[in-house]
């Protein structure tokens, strides 16, 4: 699991507790919360994992993007598609980055 260093209640802005917020209505709204969601054809054929439904190259692609798991393996990927850290690190460097409307549940929040 990726360690996830969380601050003080009274540190948190505002703004970062907005974007928290999204993030959680996104994976509502993805998979029900379910760490186990699995769909084995989204509406761009691809199978997709988790709460956030990654599919696994565009987890890959962002990876290398973000090197945010650096020593990621191919055979590890699905490991991180359903663990939900993991995922809502990439989906925060993602949407932060100009790519929410990759999410179809983007428009709908």
């Amino acid at each position: 699991q990726v360690p996830i260093v969380e601050a003080p209640i009274s540190e948190i802005s505002e703004e970062e507790i907005r974007f928290n917020e999204i993030v959680e209505k996104i994976i509502v709204c993805e998979s029900s919360g379910l760490n186990t969601a699995y769909n084995p054809k989204d509406t761009d054929g691809k199978e997709k994992f988790g709460v956030l439904q990654f599919d696994i190259d565009t987890f890959k692609d962002f990876n290398k993007r973000y090197n945010l798991f650096p020593d990621l393996m191919d055979v590890e990927i699905t490991n991180l598609l359903y663990d939900r850290e993991a995922s809502t690190i990439m989906a925060k460097a993602m949407i932060q980055d100009g790519h929410g409307k990759r999410w179809g549940c983007w428009y709908k929040i």
